[in-house]
């Protein structure tokens, strides 16, 4: 009886640990099962990112890509406009080049003129010349007031005061309507003024010469004479007042 109650027993313990470990493997199973689930679902999450995110890296590329091939297009629009820049820089260059040479030729043409001018007024100028011998000379270092007893005489005291810087002298050598057309010019000037104008006016001649002498009328004579120096004709007119005579002025629109 013992032997076959004991055996109940332990079928009984048996099938009580089989029970169990069906039990926990279930329960492990199931364990096991939503660990997966879960797995699963974090899988799927980060496919999801995945995908996402290579969107938007697909995005980023795009966009780089745009703005690389923008800055290309501007580097080579701004190549084209150095190149350009270049060549109107080289026509610039070139233009000032050929203005240098067309002012230089102009610089030599103006000079040629001047040349030929001065060969010209020469030419006249030796052609208008006396000959030396034929007229009445008067070196500068030979004036002096020589008073106003002729027209030569009064002439020479007329230049002599100029040089000498004198202008009551010269003043006195003139004619009466000279005088009035002289004191109108000087009223806004000097006696200090007037004094360096006449030394001015006079220090490049060098002598006179009285080439000719006409008689105007009783009281006024002409005369032509070659100034040396400046190198130039002048008529001058003469005019007797009382016992003198006195210098009337140049023959000319503008009187000096």
């Amino acid at each position: 009886m013992i032997g076959k109650k004991g055996c109940i027993e332990g079928m009984k313990r048996l099938l009580t640990v089989l029970v169990i470990c069906s039990v926990g493997g279930l329960f492990g199973s199931l364990l096991g099962w939503q660990e997966v689930r879960r797995l699963r679902e974090e899988n799927k999450s980060l496919r999801v990112e995945v995908e996402a995110g290579r969107e938007k890296t697909a995005v980023a590329v795009s966009s780089l890509e745009a703005e690389h091939q923008k800055a290309i297009k501007k580097l080579e629009a701004d190549a084209s406009e150095v190149h350009k820049l270049r060549g109107e820089v080289g026509r610039l260059r070139s233009g000032e080049k050929a203005l240098g040479q067309l002012q230089e030729a102009n610089r030599k043409l103006v000079a040629d003129n001047q040349l030929l001018r001065q060969a010209a007024a020469d030419a006249v100028l030796a052609e208008e010349a006396p000959e030396l011998g034929t007229a009445q000379t008067y070196p500068k270092e030979n004036w002096e007031f020589l008073g106003y007893t002729t027209p030569e005489d009064a002439l020479i005291s007329a230049i002599w005061s100029m040089q000498q810087g004198d202008p009551q002298v010269y003043f006195d050598s003139l004619a009466p309507e000279e005088q009035d057309r002289m004191a109108e010019r000087w009223q806004d000037k000097t006696e200090d003024e007037v004094a360096e104008k006449h030394r001015s006016d006079v220090e490049a001649i060098t002598g006179l010469q009285v080439l000719n002498r006409q008689n105007v009328s009783e009281t006024e004579i002409v005369m032509d004479i070659y100034i040396e120096g400046p190198g130039r004709m002048e008529s001058v007119s003469m005019q007797r007042v009382g016992e003198d005579w006195k210098f009337r002025g140049y023959l000319r629109e503008e009187q000096p």
